[in-house]
């Protein structure tokens, strides 16, 4: 397992507890970059993953929101 992907999937156990809830924004990048030790080229292949499986959404001058 890639190392985005395993970033996409911490995401998606705080989805699954509840910890983030519908409409919520998702943290930065750069925040999550920092927090997690990791590029952010690596934090946008999660939050593009999670995309693709309609955990998330991205909206322009906003960031992205869960969904």
């Amino acid at each position: 397992m890639t190392l985005f992907e395993k970033l996409a999937e911490n995401f998606e156990n705080l989805i699954a507890k509840g910890t983030l809830k519908l409409g919520d924004k998702m943290p930065s990048i750069r925040t999550v970059s920092k927090e997690y030790g990791v590029s952010k080229n690596t934090v946008i292949q999660a939050y593009l993953l999670l995309e693709s499986r309609s955990c998330i959404v991205s909206r322009p001058q906003v960031g992205f929101l869960y969904a």
